[in-house]
């Protein structure tokens, strides 16, 4: 009474929805709305839909009330035209996986909000991952010179080509998973000319899983032994891993786009760490007179 005791102020939705996305203490909006607005429209929409169109959805986002950072805004813009907009603006599956790509680096640099990363990564999974519909006109017999470079160039995507390397599907065995891992490993291995290239690569592998709120991601920073203080900052002073030869490029750009085609954001994750699991144990001993090398710590 006497006003000293005010109810408390009920819940709207949009509060519980900011409260799942953000907890319970979410920031202020800090979202920049032009950059946003330029990111979702060249980067995660591939320049498809016209620019105004994307500022006026973004603008929509922008002011709802929910407190968006740059990434987040560019992500849930985006989101909208691959939900509603696809076939107007002929967004296909290389669109979106460059865009989940895209997602993917923010995600593992803490640029973006983890719900709404994963809200994005499993709502472009579902629309894309049509199931197999058979046709019913016969298809064209092909020679198998012609099967084998549709397959190189990605037309034929009934195969699993990973790598440079193609199998008759996508692992579905535990059994299956270990062949594939086991090549991709050696050929990483094979990609690594001196110690300093292994080092380097190394680091930057466990740095990049350092920074990613996967649960898999973190048991491979434990596992590997490895303490901050050499891996730390290792993707900034990696220049021997931004070359296109090197073996983080045929991780990223080889592997990494076939994995999130086949399978979803935190199953490509996994993998990915198995892929390096596998490899620090299969080359400890090299890695560890590389590390004896190039610690400076």
């Amino acid at each position: 009474m006497f006003g000293w005791f005010k109810k408390k102020k009920p819940k709207t939705g949009l509060d519980v929805f900011i409260e799942a996305i953000y907890g319970e203490n979410p920031p202020k909006l800090s979202a920049s709305f032009e950059q946003s607005a330029q990111i979702a429209y060249s980067v995660l929409l591939n320049e498809k839909a016209e620019l105004k169109v994307v500022r006026a959805e973004c603008a929509e986002l922008y002011s709802s009330g929910i407190p968006y950072n740059t990434y987040d805004l560019a992500l849930s813009t985006a989101l909208k035209f691959y939900m509603n907009f696809r076939d107007e603006y002929d967004l296909d599956f290389t669109d979106q996986l460059k865009a989940r790509v895209a997602m993917l680096e923010w995600r593992q640099e803490k640029k973006c909000n983890p719900v709404i990363a994963k809200t994005f990564e499993d709502k472009l999974y579902t629309i894309y991952k049509e199931p197999f519909k058979k046709s019913d006109n016969q298809p064209k017999k092909q020679t198998p010179k012609e099967i084998f470079n549709d397959i190189l160039s990605g037309k034929n995507t009934t195969y699993f080509n990973i790598g440079g390397r193609v199998f008759p599907h996508a692992p579905k065995t535990r059994d299956e998973l270990n062949e594939v891992i086991g090549f991709v490993v050696k050929d990483l291995y094979d990609l690594l000319p001196t110690y300093e290239h292994l080092y380097q690569f190394v680091m930057c592998e466990i740095e990049g899983a350092s920074m990613s709120d996967n649960e898999a991601a973190q048991k491979l920073v434990a596992m590997s032994g490895f303490q901050p203080s050499e891996y730390k900052n290792s993707l900034r002073g990696s220049e021997l891993m931004d070359e296109e030869d090197s073996a983080t490029y045929f991780l990223n750009a080889k592997v990494a786009p076939t994995l999130y085609e086949h399978f979803s954001f935190d199953d490509a994750v996994i993998i990915r760490c198995l892929i390096m699991m596998r490899f620090i144990n299969e080359y400890k001993e090299e890695i560890d007179e590389a590390r004896e090398m190039f610690d400076e710590y």
